[in-house]
């Protein structure tokens, strides 16, 4: 089941910091923090500055919070981004005419495109 908890409005830009504050206010308003399995969020680079906050906060307030173990990263965001490059990267390589297609070898090409993927996904 999920539910929303809160709308806020967060002063100033919305840093690591400030989401941090503002998550850690929330889920104390309504008696959370000491519940929180996992927290998923996108993969913005905000979101790495947010949970390393939030681990310092809730140390400081004596409460358990490890980012490393219960940060969860969107599957389907994480997806989203892989397609994306892999439809950029397929574009750029796309043959502009009948010839170039005819004379592309199809194994090294399926195999170029798996290498791209690997790549993509592990780095």
């Amino acid at each position: 089941e999920n539910t929303t908890l809160d709308f806020s409005h967060i002063e100033g830009p919305h840093s690591g910091e400030n989401l941090a504050s503002k998550l850690f206010e929330v889920l104390k308003e309504f008696e959370l923090l000491q519940k929180i399995l996992g927290i998923s969020t996108d993969n913005a680079s905000n979101m790495n500055k947010m949970f390393s906050k939030f681990e310092s906060i809730c140390e400081y307030e004596g409460i358990e919070f490890i980012a490393k173990n219960q940060r969860v990263h969107c599957l389907a965001h994480i997806i989203n981004l892989a397609v994306q490059n892999i439809l950029k990267t397929l574009k750029e390589e796309a043959p502009e005419n009948e010839n170039e297609i005819l004379q592309e070898n199809t194994s090294a090409s399926t195999l170029g495109v798996i290498a791209k993927v690997s790549y993509i996904i592990y780095n």
